[in-house]
């Protein structure tokens, strides 16, 4: 049996620089709940897709039995479900504290990293996170 492990890759593959992996976060690409729940489907489709290898994998590599190794691949998988569920809601934004200034004004951050307040005259101001560009 061929160990799995082995790299049949160019090294530059399997391990970008730190920089090409920063730009879609830094871009603002990762911010959107739609975005989100597609790289978890995308994760579950691996999971569909490779579950013979990654069972072999962990077989070889960390001397798995295989029903250990399969209580694994379910654990990542209910994983996949909580974080589908609750995704939404920790996105979610949350009410910040204000400087004392600005009272009875509230904040809120808007869990991408955008803040906004109201007023005291009800006008809304924001100012976004500068990785939203």
């Amino acid at each position: 049996m061929q160990r799995l492990c082995a790299m049949t890759e160019p090294a530059s593959l399997l391990f970008p620089p730190v920089a090409t992996m920063r730009q879609p976060v830094e871009a603002g690409h990762t911010r959107p709940l739609l975005w989100r729940f597609e790289q978890l489907g995308r994760l579950e489709t691996l999971l569909d897709r490779a579950e013979s290898q990654l069972l072999e994998a962990l077989a070889l590599d960390l001397g798995k039995p295989p029903v250990e190794a399969y209580f694994e691949l379910v654990g990542v998988r209910e994983e996949l479900k909580f974080t589908r569920r609750h995704l939404k809601r920790w996105m979610a934004g949350q009410r910040i504290g204000l400087p004392p200034w600005s009272w009875p004004a509230r904040g809120r951050e808007s869990g991408t990293g955008d803040v906004g307040w109201k007023t005291r005259s009800g006008t809304t101001q924001n100012r976004t996170h500068p990785a939203a560009g």
